[in-house]
């Protein structure tokens, strides 16, 4: 929600556009949080020359044509499954048909056999040929002596994939160490690559409830949080041996006749396993702090 008092400071902006400006003052916001709050190493990504440019060209187009054709293998092999399920599902169909006309010849013959006079008397039935039922409370039981019988198999699992010996391709591009800036056009377009040596994002509340009770501290805003993240550091030893988190950070603005927002993208290149709570906390934390300091910050825009 836009203050008067922070609509006046986005009027004064050096644009003119006061949703341009707000673009320019998010950016920044998320810059500062990530980079003096969260205390990551950034550094910004530099300029692509013409051979680089070139060879990434190269590279997107092998990566689209392996797209391509796993793309056509695939389809293909949705449609053998789709034969090869009507042709089974026909075979089953006619198997069923034939066995339940077997059943029906056996208890026709069951009957004529029991229709027809015992000369002798009957032999009774040895424990041993007995099929009893077990009691109902027993019933669903299973164990060393009655073991559960297999489960019965579905269609798909009757459905062998034939691929024809096609193979699909596991493509990876091939990119230098550390990436070039990619072609944006957006008026605000900031690109990085961050390292975080600490996880600045752990613990935050412990350690803000031992700076007001046992120390009693008092700071607030801004302050406190850069106060937290910076005992977090101390307290582990950082920097670490290796980067806990290191990720590709792209920041653009998005801007038409009705609205106007900055998105954010993150991609990881170091520490997978702690990269989605990294990412899951930095979501909920900065929609936090902007939506109570954003009008409060008067730092660098550009």
């Amino acid at each position: 929600m836009l203050t008067p008092k922070f609509l006046k400071i986005l009027q004064k902006g050096t644009s003119g556009n006061v949703k341009l400006e707000w673009c320019k003052r998010v950016s920044a916001f998320i810059l500062r949080v990530l980079k003096e709050v969260l205390m990551l190493a950034v550094e910004e990504l530099p300029e692509a020359t013409e051979e680089i440019k070139q060879k990434m060209k190269e590279e997107e187009a092998k990566m689209a044509a392996a797209k391509k054709h796993n793309e056509q293998i695939l389809a293909k092999r949705v449609a053998r499954r789709a034969e090869k399920r009507a042709e089974l599902e026909a075979k089953m169909e006619a198997e069923k048909q034939e066995k339940e006309a077997g059943d029906k010849d056996e208890e026709m013959n069951a009957e004529e056999e029991e229709a027809e006079p015992q000369s002798k008397r009957p032999c009774p039935p040895s424990i041993f040929d007995l099929n009893l039922e077990p009691p109902k409370r027993f019933r669903g039981m299973y164990g060393p002596m009655r073991p559960p019988p297999p489960p019965e198999p579905s269609i798909d699992d009757l459905i062998e994939d034939s691929d024809d010996g096609e193979e699909l391709i596991d493509y990876k591009m091939d990119e230098p160490e550390l990436r070039y800036r990619r072609a944006c056009e957006a008026d605000v377009d900031k690109q990085f690559f961050m390292r975080a040596w600490c996880m600045t994002w752990a613990r935050r509340k412990k350690v803000k409830n031992y700076l007001t009770t046992e120390l009693g501290r008092s700071d607030e805003g801004m302050y406190m949080e850069k106060l937290i993240s910076e005992t977090i550091y101390q307290n582990d030893g950082a920097p670490l041996r290796y980067p806990v988190v290191g990720m590709y950070v792209w920041v653009w603005s998005v801007i038409d006749e009705n609205d106007a927002k900055v998105v954010v993208e993150m991609e990881c290149k170091e520490g997978k396993r702690d990269f989605n709570t990294f990412y899951q906390f930095t979501k909920i934390y900065i929609e936090k702090l902007m939506g109570k300091h954003l009008g409060e910050y008067h730092g660098k825009v550009e």
